[in-house]
């Protein structure tokens, strides 16, 4: 066995010890029996990491750039609409929206910055995370940037506008990265609360893009929204 295959195997047996101690144990040994072992480390529709392995990798980055107090950005990522693709047969359902999610992966792999970001399918299945180190939120929307303008390349062949609303949790040890009290973390963790703050942000944006769209279809019901 390589040495390259003997770290794997061994990452691979430090996350199931992990994941033995709280509930996601069950969801990952589905993943395993389904897809193998390597199922747990890889998700088989975008070829991102899973959550259970990035995990493990997010936590040893973010140790390790604040640790050297190096600058990062956490973005979330949430693809627009897509319960409104699965849930209308007509349009091809969840097989089109499975296609969706491909292409979303696709436009990530395709943007990040080979062996420095860490991309992952996270959540309950449209929502991806993308670590940035080294970038703070100017340089993180740059690359969020390159990936909606591969999606719009990527989605034009489905006969589709795809989009995804996205969030930042931008780390600066220059200074607090949550200084206002309503955006600090209320999970523990650095992980935990860069994702929380991530989160809230793209749920924010996406409320708004939502509001924006309503105003231009019924202005006088956006305007009774916002009283």
């Amino acid at each position: 066995m390589s040495k390259r295959i003997f770290a794997r195997w061994r990452i691979l047996a430090q996350i199931i010890r992990r994941l033995m101690a709280d509930e996601r144990f069950f969801e990952a040994a589905s993943f395993m029996r389904q897809s193998g072992p390597e199922g747990i480390l890889w998700d088989p529709q975008t070829g991102l990491y899973q959550r259970f392995y990035a995990q493990h990798l997010l936590e040893r980055a973010i140790n390790a750039a604040i640790r050297k107090r190096e600058q990062f950005t956490m973005a979330v990522l949430d693809v627009n609409k897509l319960k409104q693709i699965n849930d209308d047969p007509k349009n091809g359902g969840h097989q089109k929206g499975d296609l969706v999610i491909r292409r979303v992966g696709d436009a990530i792999k395709s943007s990040c910055r080979p062996a420095m970001d860490i991309a992952a399918r996270w959540g309950k299945g449209d929502e991806f995370l993308i670590f940035l180190p080294g970038l703070n939120r100017k340089g993180a929307h740059k690359v969020i940037g390159r990936v909606r303008e591969a999606l719009r390349m990527r989605s034009e062949e489905l006969g589709l506008s795809i989009s995804f609303s996205a969030g930042y949790a931008p780390w600066d040890p220059r200074k607090n990265w949550a200084d206002a009290e309503r955006d600090r973390p209320t999970t523990g963790g650095v992980l935990e609360g860069l994702v929380e703050f991530a989160d809230r942000e793209m749920y924010r944006q996406k409320q708004q893009s939502a509001l924006r769209h309503l105003r231009q279809q019924n202005p006088v019901k956006a305007g009774s929204q916002l009283n």
